[in-house]
């Protein structure tokens, strides 16, 4: 994808393989992008993490379960 598809989606979005996200919303009016990033056709945009309900029974019993966040993440099917 390229940038302005990146920016028009309004999600944060980087260039492939880089640490940081730029925010569409809130930090595209103070970045300016070099050549190479205009024209770059690597852009990706941020995954959105869909929220997860529980009750607190459920909790306590996966907490109790689990040894590891990752146990733990692993028993409430995360």
């Amino acid at each position: 994808m390229n940038i302005q598809e990146a920016i028009k989606s309004r999600k944060r979005y980087r260039r492939k393989g880089e640490l940081g996200w730029y925010d569409a919303v809130l930090d595209f009016p103070h970045y300016v992008f070099c050549t190479r990033d205009v024209l770059a056709e690597d852009w990706e945009l941020e995954e959105v993490k869909k929220a997860v309900t529980i009750t607190r029974e459920q909790l306590e019993e996966a907490w109790l379960k689990s040894l590891s966040l990752k146990e733990l993440a692993k028993e409430l099917g995360l």
